[in-house]
């Protein structure tokens, strides 16, 4: 797994990634687990929203990365 954001990579594409790495193929489901809606998740990964504090510190928490590589 990369740690960190990729050079012009959009929050919501690192989310995305994160989403895919830990196996949840659906974004509904990754949604349930973050504790968000599922038109939240579409929101962030298209890059229409952007995540809280709260929101990326959890994460960072289940993905293992540093709260850093959001930002």
């Amino acid at each position: 797994m990369v740690k960190g954001r990729k050079e012009g990579q959009t929050i919501g594409q690192l989310i995305r990634e994160i989403r895919l790495e830990l196996g949840y193929d659906r974004q509904y489901k990754f949604a349930n687990v973050l504790g968000i809606t599922p038109a939240f998740m579409s929101n962030l990964e298209a890059g229409r929203k952007k995540p809280g504090k709260e929101l990326i510190k959890k994460l960072a928490e289940i993905s293992g990365r540093d709260v850093c590589d959001f930002f």
